[in-house]
């Protein structure tokens, strides 16, 4: 092909000359927005469609998968600190009068 590059570390092709329809699909359209953002989402607007249920089914549809159960268990993660964090506050108190 006259676009690729012949030597090593040549690009194939200019911006502009890039082809779309030879470009793979990996993830496009299919990579969902993070939970916290989708968890944010879905408090904005509960109170204005009628609950958790409803929204989680139609991001559901529309490709943005998030289970009512992923988005309690987030709600609940953020509320309560893992035993994780309550060690490494603990920990940081050690270090910082350590120092």
């Amino acid at each position: 092909m006259a676009d690729q590059g012949d030597k090593e570390g040549d690009r194939r092709a200019e911006a502009g000359q890039r082809r779309p329809e030879g470009r793979g699909v990996f993830l496009r359209g299919r990579a969902r927005p993070a939970t916290h953002t989708l968890v944010a989402f879905i408090d904005e607007y509960r109170a204005r469609f009628g609950g958790v249920e409803p929204i989680c089914r139609t991001l559901t549809e529309h490709d943005c998968k998030i289970a009512p159960s992923t988005y309690y268990a987030a709600k609940k993660r953020a509320a309560e600190p893992s035993a994780r964090q309550v060690r490494d506050a603990a920990l940081k108190e050690l270090i910082t009068e350590v120092r």
